[in-house]
C-alpha cells in the first residue's frame, strides 16, 4: 500500500512555505493486528535500482538456482538426473545410494519408528489362575 506524502522543498532556512511541494511515495509495511502499535514506526521505503543492475541481480539469482551439482563428486547434474537424499543433499546417479555417499541419515531408526507407528502392540488380558 503506497501512501503519497508531501515534502517541502529544502531551502536554506527550512521555513519557506512558498516553495513547490514534491510527492514522495513510501510503501508502508503490511498491517498486522498483533503488531498494530509498531505499524506507525515501521515503514519500508521504495528503492529504485538501475535497469542494468536489476538484470544482473536477476541473472545471478537464476544462475544460483539452476546449479544442480552432486554433493559428493561436485559433478553437474541435470534436472532429471538429480536425486534428493533424506540427509538433505543432492546427488548424481552414481552417488544416489546412501552407502556410496556416506549418508548421515539413520535409516534403521526411521524404520523402527515407522514399524512402531504402523503396528501397535496387541496383548490379551491376563487370565486368572485356577
Amino acid at each position: 500500500m503506497k501512501v503519497p506524502l508531501k515534502r517541502k522543498h529544502a531551502s536554506g532556512n527550512g521555513d519557506d512555505e512558498s516553495s513547490p511541494a514534491k510527492d514522495i511515495c513510501i510503501a508502508s509495511a503490511p498491517t498486522n493486528k498483533t503488531f498494530a502499535h509498531l505499524d506507525d514506526a515501521v515503514t519500508t521505503h521504495e528503492v529504485r535500482i538501475p535497469k542494468h543492475q536489476a538484470k544482473r541481480q536477476k541473472r545471478n539469482k537464476v544462475d544460483s538456482d539452476n546449479k544442480l551439482k552432486c554433493s559428493h563428486c561436485n559433478k553437474k547434474t541435470g534436472l532429471a538426473s538429480t536425486y534428493d537424499c533424506r540427509c538433505g543433499k543432492k546427488f548424481c546417479s552414481e552417488h544416489r545410494y546412501a552407502e556410496l555417499h556416506n549418508c548421515c541419515f539413520d535409516y534403521k531408526k526411521q524404520g523402527r519408528l515407522e514399524l512402531l507407528r504402523n503396528n501397535p502392540i496387541v496383548r490379551a488380558e491376563k487370565l486368572e489362575k485356577i
